[in-house]
């Protein structure tokens, strides 16, 4: 089986004892990322309504947004890790006959 034809699945999240545990870990982080951002846009549009706050504001925004960026990224790695804990055997037949 391919990446492309496994990635997102979430049948296959569950194949091994080690994948429930790497993907629980990686959906914590995810929701971490997601809580942290939203503080951050939270915090920056409250200190947006000051002046004297606007730089500090501006890069609350700038650095919730690298975190949001960081989301997408968390699945990618997610689902290639997952890929690679498969059954080797096939995964071996898979690049032998791409």
């Amino acid at each position: 089986m391919t990446f492309w034809n496994q990635a997102f699945r979430p049948d296959l999240n569950a194949r091994s004892e080690e994948a429930k545990q790497f993907y629980a870990k990686v959906e914590f982080a995810y929701t971490l990322a997601n809580f942290i951002a939203a503080i951050m846009f939270l915090i920056g549009s409250a200190m947006a309504f000051w002046p004297s706050t606007g730089t500090v504001s501006t890069w609350m925004f700038i650095f919730g947004s690298i975190v949001f960026a960081i989301k997408p990224t968390l699945n990618a790695w997610r689902e290639w890790k997952l890929f690679q804990m498969g059954d080797a055997s096939k995964l071996a037949d898979d690049l032998e006959s791409s």
